[in-house]
């Protein structure tokens, strides 16, 4: 058989090269994914550092050979820093890799198997994605095609020139990466069949041997000479960390035949179904070829089930020859197509079944191949509009905020570093996890680099790092965000250069004066926080943390400690607060790090919550939890007996998470898995534990004044309230209903029309209850406030009369049991609606000041809208609802603006300018930090509004 010269058509080539190119553009945006692969940074770094002039090897750790390194160096050098032209550098290679396999498949299978070939090829998502990918394997695959696509290309007068070409192309494709080698006994098999068939007349099997020992030796000499010209011979880089690889315990098990196949079939699935039909075209019509893609088929399966670890991009190495026997079998199919449409044809009219089973197995064969294309091409577009993970976007801002005083960057996702403009250390290129398990670099020898570099970043996000690894950087360099979150979960740790602005110096910076100001203010109060937080977040989140002796309390009072990895859920003082900060914090100056920061609350939050839905106190995040199977919930195994609506726990916590919601709805990005969950399970809560006469008890313990129906602190008011924010987003009619059920027991709870108020608690007979003490059974003005906000939002959702009846008439008593004009006393007296007062004995007094001088103060007794803001709101909402319901709506808009959670009176913390809250001693106030956080984001408000020469606004 002599060898086609078809291959001679350029303008054919020509156009499918263009055309390849051409497809990969329009099929998406890859060129603004993030990472496709940590690889990728890996890659990029190496050829960063090389051409800033450190040397490969000797200053930069690398386990693989250099030629690709070399290639991305010298882009490097064009266009610095750029991802999108090292991917348009593997983006050629990828063509060329497509124009060599088209050229030999139509020198020995002819022009429909080729197009058929590539055809198979293109349709593969693991084939595409890794066309514009940053690593070396397919590098590697495109100089072994084109080496084999030398070999055979020519006549016999260059067959011997063709044997050098090809030795010194496959010697530059071992050196790119060693994984090749299995294609060798192809190349050599390639270079007998060319020369065998080359157009001497009388080839000889000595000349043929000669021909291939030419190759050989050339493809030795130029490793060698690659190798001392770079550097590559390092066993303790090249060889070491693989073969020691094979025997870690963790990867041992990511490998063999089934692991392979299964890549294979998730991401090259066209070419799997096309080259196993193949198998059988290939052998009921064989030619010596043929031998090529079975042999490189067989050698590859071989040495790759047998690999550990074995990773799904190293599967392209069989993907090649199934797509080479898949066009030879597209080919045999179109070619035997009109034979059997002509059998179809001879078959008798009766003989339906042969009939439809001709027909339907061309049918079927080509529709599944199509089917699966179909899928593979709408995966990889999937993942070329991939938008950055909120991770990757954390990632990023958290680095450009300190950037000005970075050198380097140590990170175990150099993707990051290199996107930042940034180098890593050359010792840390390569720092991954087959480096990490086999000890080629310890924790020891990163924190030695660390320490080597005050100027340096360092920014983890790959690895599950050890505490006190990490607690040692922290010592070397000061970290920002919260440190705590879930247990064992992976997640961000990030920390500035020493030259940053100081965490005890915060305050300094607060001011926006003309000497300390900033470029940018939204830049300068994101340090001030991120700087503040890790010590807001050791060792578990909220409440108050006593840094001179490393224990948290929920409560300043406190006295007993909670366990290690516990978050307080609980307001004032509670992780929902925290929450809220970072999300308002991201709203106004756009930094989707506090967007996460505020997710990792969230997910705390949801690792917390009780076995039917509800929230203690505080909690402690069990260890499994993110677990792969979902979310376990603490207490599982336990009762709800210390769940507690106390302080707006429950509100809180779902008012969070409907702004969690929303904010990842406005950013489109993906919805954490565990937040609709939560929202559910909590409302099922509020819903379950609702009393049958509609009321709720302040929690689920049956001890004292806690099973009573609570108005105290807005519990039950505020849980009618909750209900209705959520049938408003999902008119789940569960929720009116219980609303309703709601209004209802205010409605017969409502004092007569001599004192139309409401108690904090009630008996269950309905009647005003005594709570602790001092906290008699009489009519409360805070509470009837609370009552009346309940009762509003009643009438705007159900536009019912009587609930703006009940709410009027309670507005009413308000105005007229004014102690002073604007001023209220927080008891009344049942009957003579006179203020009353009572010591912690509980003895009763009608002036405060026959109170004990040192109780006065540790209750809100008397005050006016400062004190009780909701007695004042409880009076406006009544008075606008005459105005229509819209009037109500907008002030109710404008309080919603005006502070984080602005909805749970517990937790709300307005936005306004305050003096700052330092710390007292050791102790690290979270309800202080919340405070703080609001405080500088109406600051940032008033500045950015003087700015623009508008009129300052107090909230916004």
């Amino acid at each position: 058989m002599n060898i086609p010269v078809s291959t001679r058509n350029h303008g054919e080539q020509l156009l499918l090269l263009l055309s390849f190119l051409g497809f990969m553009v329009i099929l998406g945006q890859w060129w603004n994914v993030y990472e496709f692969n940590p690889d990728e940074g890996v890659n990029l770094q190496k050829a960063a550092l090389i051409a800033n002039n450190f040397s490969l090897y000797s200053e930069i750790w690398s386990d693989q050979p250099p030629v690709f390194t070399y290639v991305l160096s010298f882009v490097q050098r064009i266009a610095p820093f750029s991802v999108i032209a090292a991917r348009a550098a593997v983006l050629l290679f990828s063509a060329i890799l497509v124009v060599s396999l088209f050229r030999i498949v139509l020198r020995f299978e002819g022009r429909t198997a080729a197009w058929a070939s590539v055809f198979v090829l293109v349709s593969g998502m693991l084939f595409l994605t890794l066309s514009v990918t940053v690593m070396i394997g397919l590098p590697a695959i495109a100089f072994a095609i084109v080496a084999i696509d030398i070999v055979t290309g020519g006549s016999g007068r260059s067959v011997h020139l063709q044997a050098i070409i090809g030795g010194i192309v496959f010697a530059l494709a071992l050196c790119t990466k060693l994984f090749v080698l299995p294609v060798l006994p192809v190349v050599l098999i390639a270079t007998w069949i060319a020369a065998r068939h080359s157009e001497n007349s009388n080839p000889s099997i000595r000349r043929n041997i000669e021909i291939v020992a030419l190759l050989m030796v050339s493809a030795g000499l130029s490793v060698l000479g690659i190798g001392l010209a770079t550097g590559m011979f390092q066993p303790d880089q090249l060889i070491e960390p693989h073969s020691a690889a094979r025997n870690i315990a963790k990867f041992t098990v990511i490998g063999g035949v089934s692991a392979l196949f299964s890549f294979l079939d998730s991401h090259s699935t066209i070419a799997l179904y096309f080259g196993t039909i193949g198998l059988f075209f290939v052998f009921i019509r064989w030619n010596a070829s043929r031998l090529m893609p079975i042999i490189w088929l067989v050698v590859a399966i071989l040495i790759l089930s047998k690999h550990r670890p074995l990773w799904f991009h190293q599967t392209l190495l069989v993907v090649i020859p199934l797509c080479w026997i898949g066009g030879i079998a597209i080919a045999a199919m179109i070619r035997t197509a009109p034979q059997v449409v002509r059998f179809i044809e001879q078959r008798p009219i009766s003989d339906n079944q042969s009939r439809i089973i001709s027909a339907g197995a061309i049918i079927g064969l080509l529709s599944f191949g199509i089917g699966f294309a179909w899928d593979n091409l709408s995966g990889t577009r999937a993942r070329f509009m991939k938008e950055p993970s909120i991770v990757e976007q954390q990632a990023t801002e958290r680095l450009s905020l300190f950037l000005n005083n970075t050198e380097k960057i140590v990170t175990d996702k150099p993707i990051d570093a290199y996107r930042q403009a940034r180098l890593v250390p050359p010792e840390l290129a390569v720092w991954t996890s087959k480096r990490r398990a086999v000890g080629s670099i310890t924790d020891d020898e990163v924190l030695t680099i660390i320490a080597s570099s005050t100027t340096s970043q360092v920014s983890l996000r790959r690895f599950r790092h050890d505490t006190k690894f990490l607690r040692k950087i922290g010592e070397l360099l000061p970290p920002t965000g919260l440190f705590s979150g879930v247990k064992n979960q992976r997640r961000y740790r990030h920390f500035a250069p020493k030259i940053g602005i100081p965490a005890d110096q915060w305050m300094v910076r607060r001011g926006f004066d003309q000497q300390t100001e900033p470029v940018d203010k939204n830049r300068d109060l994101a340090i001030q926080l991120l700087q503040r937080m890790p010590s807001l977040g050791a060792n578990g989140l909220g409440g108050i943390w006593d840094n001179g002796n490393n224990r948290r309390f929920d409560r300043v009072q406190s006295s007993r400690p909670l366990p290690d990895h516990s978050i307080v859920a609980r307001p004032p003082g509670s992780v929902q607060e925290l929450g809220a900060c970072f999300l308002a914090v991201w709203d106004k100056t756009g930094y989707r790090s506090f967007l996460k920061e505020a997710l990792d609350v969230g997910e705390n939050l949801a690792c917390t919550q009780t076995r039917t839905g509800g929230w203690k106190k505080a909690s402690v995040v069990p260890k499994n939890c993110p677990s792969p199977g979902g979310y376990v919930v603490a207490g599982q195994l336990k009762g709800d007996l210390n769940a507690t609506f106390d302080d707006g726990t429950v509100t809180a916590a779902l008012y969070f998470a409907f702004d969690l919601q929303d904010a990842m709805v406005a950013t489109g990005l993906e919805i954490p898995r565990w937040l609709e969950p939560m929202i559910g399970r909590g409302l099922s809560f509020v819903e379950n534990t609702q009393n049958p006469d509609g009321s709720w008890p302040q929690s689920l313990s049956s001890s004292g004044y806690h099973p009573l129906p609570t108005l105290n602190d807005d519990v039950m008011t505020g849980l009618i309230r909750l209900v209705l924010r959520a049938y408003q987003r999902d008119n789940d009619p569960d929720h009116i209903a219980s609303a309703r059920r709601g209004g209802d027991y205010l409605l017969s709870v409502q004092g007569p029309d001599s004192q139309p108020a409401f108690a904090q608690q009630y008996s269950l007979k309905g009647q005003p209850a005594a709570a602790r003490k001092f906290e008699p059974a009489a009519y409360s003005s805070l509470e009837t406030a609370y009552a009346i906000n309940a009762l509003v939002d009643l009438f705007l959702v159900t536009s019912e009369e009587r609930f703006r009846t009940a709410a009027k008439r309670a507005a009413d008593w308000l105005k007229q049991s004014q102690v002073s004009p604007g001023r209220w006393a927080r008891f009344y007296e049942i009957g003579t609606n006179s203020p009353i007062f009572s010591d912690r004995e509980g003895n009763r007094f009608r002036r405060i000041e026959d109170l004990p001088e040192e109780e006065r103060n540790t209750y809100r007794w008397l005050g006016g809208w400062d004190v009780f803001p909701d007695i004042g709101t409880a009076i406006e909402r009544t008075e606008l609802i005459a105005d229509g319901k819209e009037a109500v709506r907008r002030y109710d808009i404008a309080l919603e603006s005006s502070a984080l959670l602005p909805s749970v009176p517990t937790a709300r913390i307005l936005f306004k300018i305050r003096p700052p809250n330092h710390n007292h001693g050791s102790l690290v106030s979270s309800r202080r930090f919340a405070e703080d956080c609001a405080s500088l984001l109406a600051q940032l408000h008033e500045t950015t509004a003087g700015e623009k020469k508008a009129k300052p606004q107090s909230t916004f």
